[in-house]
């Protein structure tokens, strides 16, 4: 009878469930949730469960609720790195131990994509340094970061401080653009090897650079009728953005552009010439010259005659015309009624020794491909004769008065002659 009342004592002490626990080893991230279940194959009566963490430490955001009788689950949300270590869930049979199960929890952080700097401030043949941080790392020493472009890995870093917890972690690139390398863009690219998980960021390479012009049209291309309108567009590389201005070379309005299109409406003759194209930002400069044909059919603008107003036979005689004309006129002189047709590239005209038949009624034409223009002038000639009868009719009447008084006065001293002869011969005989 003894010994069966020991049996019956024994029993319950050494009695011990089969407890399973659904994962023995987990990896949570923090701020998430985590879920754990454990529970036995044999019921037994008054079954309880308890969780908690294995040792002394603070256990929180946590509940527990039974699933069936013979299982339990703990929930953690959020995961904190409280949680990290061993966690235990103890299983009562009747209000005394049965037996236990521990699980071993490892968290780890990777919240955010990572973060790429220097890539903005660029310089096409110079080195700079590109920067990718990864913040609120835990558990770094298992982070590994990649450059790449396109598919092609620049640079692979996987050595990091074996610390659990790191505020950031970062890997630096020197990267040096070129020009016409075409690339635009590098990732990089941060991966854990908890659940694999990777994140990576994209950043574009903003490359500063001096401007670099790459086409300039002139429309309508060739030359330019006189009216017409006319547009110039530059296109050029540039970071910054660049800054236009146009200039015609000796004077002449600056027009400012920040797209590269400048408008001359209506262009005029004056508007022909070289231009100037500067185009520049803070990092420096380039020009280009480009020339603007404007035509037009000539005008005329000034006509001279030397001498003026009526020459004298024998004169050497000179006509001066001036006019505006793209491309150059050709100066053509003639006289009404016949006579010779006198040609001029430059608008002046000689006529040597005019003479009379020269005199007339002229008419001047101004042409150019484009079109023509006359003007009329008169050249008045006097002969020599009319001068010679004027001398003849003044000096005629001049020496017939002079003989006139010369005769009279050779009269008037023979008669003064004999009056004197007379009276003396008086005075002598009265002194007989």
């Amino acid at each position: 009878m003894s010994l069966r009342m020991l049996w019956m004592f024994v029993l319950p002490a050494a009695y011990c469930l089969d407890v399973y626990l659904e994962t023995k080893e987990v990896t949570a991230e923090i701020g998430r949730k985590l879920v754990l279940k454990c529970g036995v194959l044999e019921p037994c009566e008054e079954l309880g469960f308890r969780w908690g963490p294995k040792g002394d430490r603070p256990f929180p955001n946590y509940s527990e609720r039974n699933l069936s009788p013979t299982e339990s689950e703990l929930t953690i949300d959020p995961v904190t790195t409280d949680h990290k270590g061993k966690i235990e869930c103890k299983v009562f049979c009747k209000g005394k131990l049965s037996n236990n199960k521990v699980a071993q929890v490892k968290v780890y952080s990777f919240p955010a994509d990572p973060v790429v700097s220097g890539n903005d401030r660029l310089r096409y043949g110079e080195q700079s340094d590109l920067t990718c941080l990864v913040r609120g790392l835990y558990l770094g020493d298992k982070l590994k970061i990649e450059w790449l472009q396109g598919k092609e890995v620049l640079k692979v870093e996987s050595e990091f401080p074996e610390e659990d917890a790191a505020p950031a972690l970062s890997s630096v690139y020197s990267y040096t653009p070129r020009l016409g390398d075409g690339k635009t863009n590098i990732t990089c690219r941060a991966s854990v090897p908890v659940n694999q998980q990777t994140r990576h960021t994209t950043a574009n390479l903003t490359v500063h650079s001096p401007p670099r012009i790459t086409t300039v049209t002139v429309s309508p291309s060739g030359e330019v009728q006189e009216g017409q309108n006319v547009s110039v567009s530059c296109r050029a590389v540039s970071s910054p953005p660049a800054r236009f201005v146009l200039t015609r070379e000796g004077g002449g309005e600056e027009r400012v552009s920040q797209d590269g299109t400048f408008w001359i409406p209506q262009v005029k003759l004056q508007d022909a010439g070289l231009y100037q194209l500067n185009v520049s930002n803070q990092l420096g400069h380039v020009t280009k010259q480009l020339t603007l044909n404007v035509t037009a059919p000539p005008r005329i603008t000034t006509v001279t005659v030397s001498p003026s107003g009526e020459v004298q036979e024998g004169q050497n005689v000179s006509v001066s015309c001036r006019a505006v004309s793209s491309p150059p006129a050709r100066f053509v002189l003639t006289r009404e009624g016949g006579g010779e047709e006198r040609v001029s590239q430059d608008g002046t005209f000689w006529i040597p020794q005019v003479k009379l038949q020269d005199a007339g009624l002229y008419q001047l034409n101004v042409s150019n491909q484009l079109g023509h223009v006359t003007k009329q002038l008169t050249l008045n000639v006097t002969g020599r004769y009319e001068a010679s009868t004027l001398l003849i009719k003044v000096l005629v009447p001049a020496i017939g008065g002079v003989a006139m008084v010369t005769t009279g006065a050779m009269v008037t001293m023979r008669h003064l002659r004999k009056m004197k002869a007379y009276e003396l011969t008086k005075d002598t005989l009265s002194m007989l």
